[in-house]
């Protein structure tokens, strides 16, 4: 089968090549080492960590030889989420692309943009003998997506750069200018299940919510499906209704806000007592939503009798959800717009003998998120949770001046005859670590327009791919 982007566009070739890759978080070893093996056949030295970072050194062009090195960077993986109906494997099959209105899209699947853009741009430049640029250091990243355990790793010897652009950027007319810290904590609850009789089974679901990313979007308002469970237990518990645990599941991903839950609970009460309430709360839930979350639902129904928690043991459960720190915390006084401290409760999953939840916490600075992260430690402590593991990623903090921002913006007027945006963003990027690993680098995001990201609604807009590589292209002759 021939290609479905332009073949004979090289940032297009090179971005259905890796889709046909698998690549999702935890799982790049396959396009690491097709990165390797591109390196090879270029004749580039490279370098491949033990995580599987890949760093492909190209030597300046002509007349760039004396030119300050300059950093490339993005990330590998990809979010990996599908419609509930698409038989799609990520760790096996590639992506279905299809173009729609100028628009990629993966059929029934993320697509993967973010950021294999900035993958694909980064072959195109190190592949292309007619790119006019400095020497580059290539940095190809693993993890990002689950906490940028990637850029962590990154040993700084490795780089001898002191500019950099960061290319894991999907606005297509914006360049970042800061990024939050994170923290991502993950945390269990044993369950001591038993049958309880003269109790009837209910499944709850909450449903029709827009998810979303939960450092660009918590800000908008958008329901938590987990939270949305929990608060509308909470209402029957406290309208006389008896709540008996089985199992709770909600959201996909915990970079994403939760879209949907499932919650099985055993009671004394008939359907349609509790129908009555639940219908209730949906009506106070999508006037309190009505411009974020017009679509929501909560569906009970009538489920098959199975083991559930004690009385205790739920109440500790359900009350612990009830509190739990999600959604915006702070915002800033002197940069209009911007978040810089929220928690998210990403992903609840109901194991065999434990309830295992795992959420973030960001921050404009490192101790915003930390705070939040010893908040929830103290919180589920109390209520019998035990931590499983942390990892943290640091915040890329805002310079006043900075070179290569405002080359970049000369080089983006020039190309487009716009002015750049500059972008302070509450999304995690792996500039914060990278910083951190190499002090005194001076950094500068591109990017195209990547829209629903995280989601399997994302889609890649090709004018915008094609623009952006053509700033990019600029900027290096800048440099």
């Amino acid at each position: 089968m021939g290609y479905v982007l332009n073949e004979g566009f090289l940032p297009e070739k090179y971005f259905e090549d890796i889709c046909m890759v698998p690549h999702g978080s935890f799982h790049e070893k396959p396009l690491s080492d097709y990165l390797v093996r591109f390196a090879d056949k270029l004749g580039l030295r490279r370098k491949q960590d033990a995580m599987g970072n890949v760093i492909i050194y190209k030597n300046a062009s002509t007349g760039y030889e004396l030119h300050p090195t300059v950093l490339l960077q993005g990330h590998m993986d990809m979010v990996c989420d599908k419609k509930s109906d698409c038989l799609h494997d990520f760790e096996k099959d590639p992506l279905d692309l299809y173009i729609e209105d100028g628009k990629v899209h993966a059929r029934g699947t993320t697509l993967g943009a973010d950021d294999g853009v900035g993958v694909a741009y980064m072959m195109a430049v190190l592949s292309d003998p007619n790119v006019a640029h400095p020497p580059l250091e290539c940095l190809f990243t693993v993890q990002e997506e689950v906490g940028c355990k990637g850029a962590a790793a990154v040993d700084g010897s490795d780089i001898t750069a002191k500019r950099m652009i960061g290319l894991d950027n999907v606005t297509g007319d914006s360049t970042y200018i800061c990024s939050a810290g994170m923290g991502i904590l993950t945390i269990a609850h044993p369950l001591h299940r038993a049958v309880s009789s003269g109790k009837a089974a209910y499944m709850l679901k909450v449903e029709g919510l827009t998810g979303g990313h939960s450092g660009d979007e918590i800000h908008q308002e958008k329901g938590n499906s987990v939270k949305i469970a929990a608060r509308t237990l909470m209402a029957l518990r406290r309208d006389g209704f008896s709540i008996q645990l089985a199992s709770v599941n909600g959201g996909s991903k915990i970079n994403s806000i939760p879209r949907t839950c499932q919650v099985l609970f055993l009671t004394d009460a008939n359907l349609e007592g509790m129908l009555a309430k639940v219908d209730r709360m949906q009506t106070i839930l999508r006037r309190e939503m009505k411009d974020s979350e017009p679509d929501l639902k909560l569906v009970l129904t009538s489920a098959e009798i199975v083991p559930a928690s004690s009385q205790e043991e739920s109440d500790e459960i359900l009350e612990c959800l009830y509190l739990f720190p999600n959604g915006l915390r702070h915002r800033s006084l002197s940069i209009e717009g911007l978040t810089t401290a929220s928690s998210n409760l990403g992903v609840i999953e109901t194991k065999e003998d434990a309830l295992v939840l795992s959420c973030s916490a960001r921050g404009a600075e490192d101790s915003f998120f930390e705070e939040i992260i010893e908040e929830i430690r103290v919180l589920t402590a109390r209520y019998g949770w035990s931590e499983i593991s942390y990892d943290r990623s640091s915040c890329w903090p805002y310079l006043d001046h900075s070179e290569v921002r405002d080359l970049a913006r000369d080089a983006y007027r020039e190309v487009t005859g716009r002015e750049l945006i500059l972008l302070a963003i509450h999304g995690g990027l792996e500039c914060g670590d990278l910083s951190a690993a190499c002090p005194g680098i001076d950094i500068v995001t591109l990017g195209p327009l990547v829209k629903g990201y995280h989601t399997y609604d994302e889609y890649l807009d090709l004018t915008s791919f094609a623009e952006s590589y053509r700033v990019l292209l600029k900027l290096l002759e800048k440099l």
